[in-house]
């Protein structure tokens, strides 16, 4: 799968919201997608940065 269509797929969340057969209005999905979104962005960012200082830490001991 190429970025230009992680990328379509993910502004197309953020417009429709998460396909979901539920009664829940068109709005709450939309910023529930959106959040859920940018909390994992965020998580993987924040995660790749504890392992980079950890290999940085590691490689300073040696």
């Amino acid at each position: 799968m190429d970025i230009t269509q992680i990328l379509t797929n993910i502004d197309k969340l953020t417009k429709d919201g998460i396909p979901l057969n539920v009664g829940v209005e068109q709005k709450t999905l939309t910023t529930t997608g959106t959040y859920l979104i940018v909390g994992f962005a965020l998580a993987g960012l924040l995660a790749g940065g504890v392992m980079a200082l950890a290999y940085t830490y590691s490689k300073k001991s040696r």
